[in-house]
């Protein structure tokens, strides 16, 4: 459990730079499966009641600006101290770390607390609450994690239920990355995993907010992105509640990770003669280890094959970190957390989550469709190579024509 204890600056700072040595690593079961890859493990969990609270707690209470850039040469280089005037950089203010080179005519800096300042009304009224926060890559790009204070409940056939916490995830970067976004994102806390942000309904999951330097449209901005996040969880709810009440076999479930996750043309085999495991294969056998590994209350619906392919796509990808060999053992593991609390949100585990999602809801109309999809590919496949000889037919017979009247004059 998370304590509540306020944090010195100085302990906000240490958690901040990965430099926390008095946190004893959590070894158990539950800590290696689901490691380090959420935002509540990531960067900072505390419940703020304020904006400026936030502002402090989190580590980002500092202002960044545009400097000058100007080349610093060896000294056998005979040119030294040019000015770049096309380009600006962006370092922090607190500490000069660089955070990006810009274009100087097209980039304004925005601040960490101009991000936040439209959402100040909503948090001081309670409709949000602030838990956790942090940054990527020395402050680059900045993540705040609000939640609706009512979670939603899914029922399922037995009488179980679910709680999902219903997040607004707000993040802006200082590199040119990334616009203020706010995603709306279910989590289930219990199982740290945030799920796909998709409603067949098609009410958007994410919104990026344009700036104004106007203080009163910025208050409005901020009821705005609330009522288009309560109309998302809406939609969510009914979503999950559809899936929790949809079993979900095993034959049906193996028939779901086929389409997402067929089988590639080329096969490889071993110096036995014996045909090697694909990838493909090798990443649905995980997903449906994950499946079965879950209570009986969840495995046997949709809802558990959902949980299946996010907690893959969360928990067993890779995290590939460049240049790690250099940093040491605290500073890699900070960095490879980094990496996977964006893929989550925004990379390659967020897309693998979303495409499950969508094949699972629209399982039925791909089923159906199936059929049609591979009769199409396969009379293609077979038109294709007809075509091929015809041409090769073709050649043969005009080269041969060719031939013949070249030896008739002669």
């Amino acid at each position: 459990m998370v304590s509540t204890k306020p944090l010195t600056p100085e302990e906000v700072r240490a958690i901040i730079d990965g430099r926390n040595k008095t946190t004893k690593p959590n070894t158990s079961k539950t800590a290696k499966d689901y490691s380090t890859y959420t935002f509540f493990a990531h960067g900072i969990n505390k419940k703020c009641n304020s904006v400026e609270e936030a502002l402090d707690t989190f580590g980002i209470n500092w202002l960044v600006r545009t400097v000058d850039i100007r080349s610093y040469c060896p000294s056998e280089v005979q040119f030294d101290n040019i000015d770049f005037f096309e380009h600006k950089g962006v370092i922090r203010m607190d500490n000069g770390n660089p955070l990006a080179t810009v274009g100087a005519s097209i980039y304004t800096p925005l601040q960490n607390h101009e991000c936040l300042e439209m959402f100040k009304e909503i948090v001081n009224s309670g409709q949000i609450v602030i838990d956790s926060g942090g940054v990527f890559d020395g402050g680059k790009r900045i993540w705040i994690a609000t939640r609706l204070p009512e979670p939603i409940e899914i029922k399922f056939k037995d009488g179980e239920k679910q709680t999902i916490l219903r997040y607004l995830h707000i993040s802006w970067s200082h590199d040119q990355t990334q616009a203020l976004t706010v995603s709306f994102m279910p989590y289930i806390q219990e199982r740290k995993l945030s799920l796909a942000c998709y409603v067949p309904s098609g009410v958007p999951c994410s919104i990026s907010v344009k700036h104004t330097t106007n203080a009163k449209d910025r208050m409005n901005r901020g009821g705005v992105i609330l009522n288009k996040a309560l109309d998302f969880f809406r939609d969510a709810e009914e979503m999950l509640q559809k899936l929790a009440s949809q079993t979900a076999t095993p034959d049906r479930f193996r028939q779901m990770l086929s389409y997402l996750y067929p089988d590639s043309e080329d096969t490889e085999v071993d110096e036995n003669g014996n045909t090697k495991k694909s990838t493909e294969e090798k990443t649905r056998e995980k997903i449906y280890d994950r499946w079965q590994k879950l209570p009986a209350s969840l495995q046997f619906t949709d809802f558990g094959a959902m949980l299946a392919i996010s907690e893959y796509a969360d928990f067993d990808s890779k995290s590939i970190v460049r240049g790690c060999n250099s940093m040491d053992a605290e500073t890699k593991s900070n960095k490879q957390n980094e990496k996977k609390l964006d893929s989550s949100l925004f990379g390659t585990a967020q897309k693998t989550k979303l495409k499950g999602i969508k094949a699972i809801v629209n399982f039925d109309k791909i089923v159906k469709a199936g059929g049609i999809s591979a009769w199409k590919q396969q009379y293609i496949s077979i038109l294709t190579k007809k075509l091929f000889l015809l041409q090769e037919l073709w050649l043969k017979l005009h080269y041969q024509t060719i031939f013949q009247m070249k030896s008739f004059k002669r």
